[in-house]
């Protein structure tokens, strides 16, 4: 009888001891793949923060190009060709370069795809690959820089300056509107007159003649968008 309770017994422990250790096996298992998929995700996120900094430094080499391609050129033709034949090479390189940055394993394109045709502005794809190891990041957007000449722009700046100011439109016709002309509508006929001789200097995308290119650098120059991870 006794060694029947001990078979019994021993059985009962062999099956609890069993069902325990399936149970540890799972919960390590279970924390196991938990380690792996945060293992993943940090991994993730790190080369896509090492990613956008690759998008943040071309930023702002493409800013300083652009500035200097401000102070090189005086009109509109010129800024285009400045990007798109004069300095192109020098243009790409230098936008690339992350050399001065802590940043590793980055490679970057960045592909003029401007219309032939256009003058306002300048089109661009730049293409980040982030990797580590066998882990991979890409990222690519398109960016945008404004032709600061562009026409539009100029009409724009030229009529903000003209609603700080005397109206050129609302002066001319209350000249036309008054027979006599005293000293101080003479000097305002004369201010418009100069006025329109810089809107006509203005539309031949004239620089020196329409303001200050540090002005010409404060305006919002360069968009990025369509942001895409790959």
């Amino acid at each position: 009888m006794w060694r029947k309770n001990n078979g019994s017994i021993l059985i009962i422990a062999l099956i609890v001891f069993s069902i325990i250790s399936t149970i540890c096996m799972a919960c390590i298992g279970l924390a196991y793949t938990n380690i792996n998929i945060y293992g993943l995700e940090n991994k993730n996120l790190q080369l896509k923060e090492n990613a956008l900094s690759g998008i943040e430094i071309v930023y702002a080499n493409m800013k300083k190009e652009v500035y200097n391609a401000i102070d090189y050129c005086n009109s509109s033709s010129e800024f285009i060709n400045y990007f798109k034949k004069d300095d192109y090479e020098n243009f790409i390189n230098n936008a690339k370069n992350i050399s001065n940055s802590n940043l590793n394993n980055l490679y970057i394109e960045l592909n003029n795809k401007t219309n032939p045709e256009e003058t306002s502005k300048l089109e661009f794809i730049l293409l980040v690959k982030s990797n580590e190891g066998n882990y991979k990041k890409n990222i690519q957007v398109n960016i945008q820089i404004k032709n600061p000449w562009s026409e539009a722009k100029l009409e724009e700046y030229y009529l903000d300056k003209d609603s700080k100011g005397n109206n050129y439109a609302e002066n001319k016709e209350n000249l036309e509107g008054n027979e006599v002309l005293n000293e101080d509508n003479i000097g305002e006929q004369d201010g418009n007159m100069i006025k329109n001789n810089d809107l006509n200097k203005h539309n031949n995308n004239d620089l020196h003649e329409i303001d200050s290119k540090e002005d010409l650098k404060k305006q919002k120059l360069i968009t990025i968008y369509n942001y895409g991870e790959l």
